[in-house]
């Protein structure tokens, strides 16, 4: 019993649903465009370019079942408000474990500073559509 409230709670923290971070409030929300076969997700957030700049934060989500189109993905992460350039990408697979991921193009979202809504592109292109 204990392990089913647990798994519950998870899931309402973080995973598919239909609400956007816009809707939160704060984070990161990925929609799925029309991409078969994908069930692995890693958000990475990056403060000034990188490796030298930093990896603020990283989030991964395994799911059970592959996205579908139209799919959102909500990732309870920090925006941070800063004059420091911060961008975002997505690692993706279709091994639950994350095997062979590849990584999308980085986004800047330096102009946001509570939420961002992006979209993974049929291309596999990552597409911000809007933010605070």
């Amino acid at each position: 019993m204990k392990r089913f409230l647990l798994l519950l709670t998870l899931l309402m923290l973080v995973g598919c649903g239909k609400q956007t971070a816009e809707q939160h409030g704060e984070g990161i929300s990925i929609e799925i465009g029309d991409i078969e076969g994908m069930n692995y997700l890693e958000l990475m957030t990056y403060v000034n370019g990188g490796p030298f700049g930093g990896t603020i934060d990283f989030e991964k989500i395994n799911n059970e079942e592959y996205y579908e189109l139209g799919d959102i993905i909500w990732f309870n992460v920090q925006v941070i408000q800063s004059n420091n350039r911060q961008e975002i990408e997505v690692l993706y697979s279709d091994h639950r474990g994350g095997r062979n991921a590849i990584a999308t193009n980085r986004v800047d979202i330096s102009s946001a500073n509570k939420w961002v809504n992006a979209r993974l592109t049929s291309e596999f292109e990552l597409d911000v559509l809007d933010f605070e």
